[in-house]
C-alpha cells in the first residue's frame, strides 16, 4: 500500500488558520513550556521575531515539524499537538529562521541554527541534521540559552495593530505576567514598546482580600482565586478557566449564577486536565462538571455578590427615575412662581417678585422641619405654612412591604415612594433588574399621584401649579380618585412632550425681562 504524499503546499493551509495574536499566543506558550523568563516579541510589516532566555532545544526539528512537539510528555505543559507553533510561524511567513541554544546541565551549550523555506510548488524542507556550533557564535540575546525565531515572507505582508495585540495578551496570559516573567511587546516602525503587565496582582483594584479555595471534579484538581472589584474591569470581570500560561476560557457565569460586572474569579486547572484542552487550547472537556463544582465550592460569596449589585442597580435605576420625575416638578415650582407664566411689566411689579421669592426662601430655610410617615389615608401630613415647594420624589425598593404595591413616607420637602421589592411582588424586583425606567417611572407617578389626592391640602403648591395650567382643581368638592387622575394627567402629558410644559425659548425670556 502506498505511502501518504504531501508537499510544500500544505504552508497554504497552516497560513490561514491563525489570527496574529492568536499566532503570537502559540509562540508564547512554547517559549512558556521552556522555562522562559524573559520573552521578547517584535512585529512590523514584513517580519516577526521572538525570542526568549529558556531552556532552548536540542533538535530544531521539534519546532519546525509538524506533529513532533517537545511538550508532548509533559503534563504541566500546555503544548503538546505538535502543530500551534508551526500554525502561528506560518501566520507571518515561509521563511523561518530557527536559532536555539540548549541549556542543559553539565552539557556545554551548543548553537543550532535551522532555516526552513517553505515552497508552495516544491518539496517539503529538509530535516535538520547538523551537529551545531559554539555558543558564543549564537545572537547575544541566546548565548546563555534559549530561542530565538525570526518568520519572514508573508505573502502580502501584515496588518498588525500593535496595541489591540497587546492587549488581548495582557488578558490571555495574565496568569503568566507575575514574578520574574517579562513579557515585552515592540513595532519598530511606530516607536512602540510595552511591558506587559498583571491587573490581578493590584491590591487597590479590589475591595478587601481576594481569596482562595481548592476543589476536585473527576479526581482533577483545581483552584479558585476570586474577589469583589471596585470597579467592573475589561480585563478582570468574569470568571476565567486557566491551564499553565494562560486564560483558555472566561464566561460571565458560574452554574445558575450569573455574574455582576465587578466580579473576578480565576480557576486554575492542574495538571491533570491537560488532555481535555482543545488543539489550540481555547476550551475544554468537563467544562459544565467543573462549573457547577465552583458553583458549589463559593456559592455563599456568590449569593452576596449578586445581592450587593441588585441593590447597587436598583439604586441607580431609581435614582434616575426620580430624577426624571423631579424635573417635571421643578416645572410646577418654576410656574407658580411665574417664570414659565405672564411677565412682570414693570420694575415696581419684578420688585415685589423678587421680595416674594426671597420671603419663600427665607420661610423655606427657617420653617420647622417635621417628618410625616403616610401609610394610607390618615390625617397627617405637612402644614400648609411650611410648604413652599412642590415636595421631590425619592424611591427606593423595600421588601417588606408585604402585598402592597408601595408605601409613602412624607417629610417637609420630600416624597420618598418605596416600591415592593419582595417575594409577593416580584414583577417589581424584575422591572429593577431590567432597568425598566418606563415602568417604574409610572408606578412611582401613579403613587405620587395617590399620595396628593388622599391629602391634598398638604400639596398647595402642587395644585396652585396645576391651576395654573388650566387643571380645575377644587379639593373641596372633588372626591379624592377626581384628584388623582387630574395629577396623573398631568405627569403623562408633561412626559408626552406636549409644548405648554416646556420652558419658554431664552430668547423669548429674555425680551418679556
Amino acid at each position: 500500500m502506498a505511502k501518504m504524499k504531501i508537499d510544500g503546499s500544505m504552508i497554504l493551509g497552516l497560513e490561514g488558520m491563525l489570527s496574529p495574536p492568536r499566532a503570537i499566543m502559540e509562540l508564547f506558550d512554547n517559549s512558556h513550556d521552556h522555562g522562559a523568563t524573559i520573552i521578547h516579541i517584535t512585529i512590523s510589516s514584513h517580519s516577526m521575531t521572538i525570542w526568549d532566555n529558556g531552556t532552548g532545544c536540542n533538535d530544531p526539528n521539534l519546532i519546525a515539524t509538524p506533529s513532533m512537539s517537545h511538550s508532548r510528555q509533559s503534563m504541566s505543559k500546555i503544548g503538546g499537538k505538535g502543530i500551534g507553533a508551526k500554525q502561528g510561524m506560518a501566520t507571518f511567513g515561509r521563511h523561518w529562521d530557527i536559532q536555539t541554544v540548549p541549556n542543559m546541565r553539565g552539557k556545554p551549550k551548543v548553537y543550532h541554527r535551522y532555516v526552513v523555506d517553505w515552497d508552495e510548488r516544491g518539496d517539503l524542507p529538509d530535516e535538520y541534521s547538523g551537529h551545531g556550533e559554539p555558543s558564543y557564535t549564537a545572537p547575544k540575546e541566546i548565548r546563555n540559552g534559549g530561542t530565538k525565531i525570526v518568520v519572514t515572507k508573508r505573502q502580502g505582508g501584515h496588518n498588525i495593530n500593535i496595541d489591540s495585540i497587546r492587549k488581548q495578551l495582557e488578558v490571555i496570559y495574565r496568569p503568566a505576567l507575575s514574578g520574574d516573567l517579562q513579557v515585552s511587546l515592540h513595532e519598530p516602525e511606530r516607536g512602540y514598546a510595552r511591558r506587559l503587565s498583571n491587573s490581578a496582582l493590584e491590591a487597590h483594584r479590589f475591595v478587601g482580600p481576594v481569596e482562595e479555595a481548592v476543589g476536585t471534579v473527576e479526581g482533577r484538581t483545581f483552584r479558585v482565586r476570586y474577589g469583589t472589584l471596585k470597579n467592573s474591569d475589561e480585563t478582570l470581570s468574569g470568571c476565567h478557566y486557566i491551564f499553565g500560561p494562560r486564560i483558555v476560557l472566561t464566561r460571565a457565569s458560574i452554574g445558575n449564577f450569573t455574574l455582576p460586572s465587578a466580579c473576578y474569579v480565576d480557576v486554575i486547572l492542574g495538571e491533570g486536565w491537560k488532555h481535555k484542552l482543545n488543539t489550540n487550547k481555547s476550551n475544554f472537556r468537563y467544562s459544565k462538571e467543573l462549573d457547577m463544582a465552583v458553583e458549589e465550592l463559593i456559592k455563599p460569596w456568590l449569593i452576596k455578590q449578586q445581592a450587593n449589585a441588585f441593590t447597587l442597580k436598583m439604586r441607580i435605576v431609581a435614582g434616575a427615575v426620580a430624577a426624571n420625575i423631579n424635573d417635571m416638578l421643578l416645572f410646577l415650582d418654576k410656574t407658580i412662581e411665574g417664570e414659565y407664566g405672564p411677565k412682570p411689566k414693570n420694575k415696581s411689579e419684578m420688585k415685589e417678585k423678587d421680595e416674594k421669592k426671597e420671603k419663600k426662601i427665607r420661610t423655606r430655610k427657617y420653617a420647622t422641619r417635621r417628618t410625616r410617615a403616610q401609610f394610607g389615608t390618615g390625617q397627617w401630613g405637612i402644614e400648609e405654612d411650611e410648604q413652599t415647594t412642590c415636595l421631590k420624589i425619592d424611591m427606593r425598593g423595600d421588601a417588606l412591604l408585604g402585598n402592597k404595591l408601595w408605601h409613602v413616607a412624607i417629610s417637609s420637602e420630600m416624597m420618598t415612594v418605596f416600591l415592593n421589592i419582595g417575594p409577593n411582588q416580584r414583577t417589581i424586583a424584575e422591572l429593577f433588574t431590567r432597568s425598566d425606567e418606563a415602568t417604574l417611572r409610572r408606578y412611582a407617578l401613579i403613587a405620587y399621584a395617590w399620595a396628593v389626592a388622599s391629602e391634598p391640602k398638604d400639596h398647595g403648591p402642587l395644585l396652585a401649579a396645576l391651576r395654573k395650567l388650566g387643571y380645575e382643581i377644587d379639593v373641596d368638592t372633588m372626591s379624592a380618585s377626581a384628584i388623582e387622575c387630574m395629577v396623573a394627567n398631568f405627569f403623562t402629558d408633561y412626559l408626552s412632550g406636549d409644548k405648554k410644559y416646556q420652558a419658554p425659548p431664552a430668547s423669548e425670556m429674555s425680551r418679556s425681562s
